[in-house]
């Protein structure tokens, strides 16, 4: 059995990117994601743990003690009210982290068709460079989209996220990254 954890990105505290025209908060959004995805009984054998984040400082800490196979961390990117795509983040050290990437970013790009905005390589100091590179685990981040250039909140494409994410979960376990 693969233990996965799953961090939702930010926290109540600290939301994220909004989309002010929708009421949109990221946190928000990636919590619904990653608690439909963490319900979901059609993932095999496969132990999902919920990790929410209590501070930045400690969360690779308390992922690790956890002993996981995988981690994911999910969030939506924000940048001028108009970019759109998907792209997942690896640590630039790992070649597990990087094949991992891959197969995400294939599922997501297929399944959501937002612009292919390719997996990115982050070195210590980059955005996402704590838990990256402090989790012994291989870990990514997945940014399914762009929040603040939705239109509606249909564009989020929820159940699309969620099969994409599954469909690779399953890819990565059976391949055995």
């Amino acid at each position: 059995m693969k233990r996965i954890v799953l961090v939702p990105g930010h926290s109540s505290f600290d939301p994220g990117a909004i989309n002010k025209n929708l009421n949109l908060k990221e946190y928000d959004c990636v919590l619904e994601m990653a608690l439909k995805l963490f319900k979901s009984d059609d993932l095999g054998n496969v132990d999902m743990i919920l990790k929410r984040r209590n501070s930045y400082q400690t969360l690779a800490e308390e992922i690790n003690s956890l002993n996981p196979d995988y981690i994911f961390e999910l969030h939506l990117n924000a940048a001028n009210g108009k970019a759109q795509g998907t792209e997942v983040l690896y640590c630039s050290s790992s070649k597990k982290g990087k094949n991992i990437a891959e197969i995400l970013q294939n599922n997501l790009v297929k399944a959501l068709s937002y612009p292919d905005r390719g997996i990115k390589s982050i070195k210590i100091g980059d955005r996402g460079s704590n838990i990256l590179w402090k989790t012994k685990a291989p870990c990514v981040i997945v940014e399914s989209c762009f929040i603040d250039s939705l239109k509606f909140r249909e564009d989020l494409k929820m159940k699309e996220t969620i099969s994409a994410l599954k469909e690779g979960i399953r890819e990565i376990i059976d391949r055995q990254v």
